[in-house]
């Protein structure tokens, strides 16, 4: 994963790029293995299977609107195997961990801002889920309008 340059890839041969377009990504291998995830008038997302790359295993969604991707959130697999093994605590550190891992690599805190975009890192207190967030200039951009 190219964190400074906003470039995720998916496999030897495909990445997600600051300019991916809706119809291209569905054209790729992988594309085609993706799932609708929402689709809402020019809002669409697709869930891809699960990616491992720097050394973690992610599941990730890509948003678009009118074909542009907006955005791309990895989410990090909780360590449990059900709600009754989950441990909220636990599923936050390691949100917090990679939060800190990717701030060391940077020399920079997060939110970090590139010129493709904006680097994040979420907790989500209701689904005790962390996330690695890639936001697209346009998508900040269209926000700030």
């Amino acid at each position: 994963m190219t964190l400074e340059s906003g470039i995720i890839p998916l496999s030897g041969s495909e990445a997600i790029t600051p300019d991916s377009t809706e119809t291209a990504f569905l054209s790729t291998a992988m594309g085609s293995k993706a799932v609708p995830y929402t689709h809402n008038g020019p809002h669409r997302s697709y869930k891809l299977p699960k990616l491992s790359f720097e050394a973690r295993d992610w599941t990730a969604i890509l948003f678009f609107t009118n074909g542009l991707l907006d955005q791309t959130s990895l989410h990090l697999p909780a360590n449990a195997t059900s709600w009754n093994t989950l441990n909220p605590k636990e599923e936050e550190s390691r949100t917090r961990a990679l939060e800190t891992s990717i701030e060391l690599r940077l020399n920079r805190l997060l939110p970090a801002d590139f010129p493709w975009g904006r680097l994040s890192v979420y907790f989500d207190p209701q689904n005790f889920s962390g996330s690695l967030i890639f936001t697209y200039a346009r998508a900040i951009k269209k926000v700030s309008e």
